[in-house]
């Protein structure tokens, strides 16, 4: 099932209200894997190969996704509700 904006907004309001604060990143959503609730606030969640993975898929090179996501996502804040990024194992 290909995940889209309006089946996770969705999904978010049903769990945790129009009001959650929850920050989603604009283009991302194939690489949206949940939300982070332990803390004193609710971050959404992303999956960093997946994010390279969409930039490569709206053209870049992996070489460009990579320098890009460097300087124009891992950097970014947005408060204490900016999403959290992610590498997940991949051990063998």
């Amino acid at each position: 099932m290909k995940k889209s904006r309006e089946k996770i907004e969705t999904w978010i309001e049903e769990l945790w209200g129009e009001d959650s604060g929850i920050i989603l990143m604009d283009g991302m959503d194939s690489a949206f894997i949940g939300i982070e609730e332990s803390s004193t606030v609710l971050q959404a969640v992303y999956d960093i190969e997946l994010i390279l993975k969409e930039l490569q898929a709206q053209g870049m090179t992996r070489e460009d996704a990579k320098d890009y996501f460097e300087f124009n996502i891992s950097t970014g804040y947005v408060g204490e509700q900016t999403p959290i990024l992610f590498t997940s194992f991949k051990g063998k």
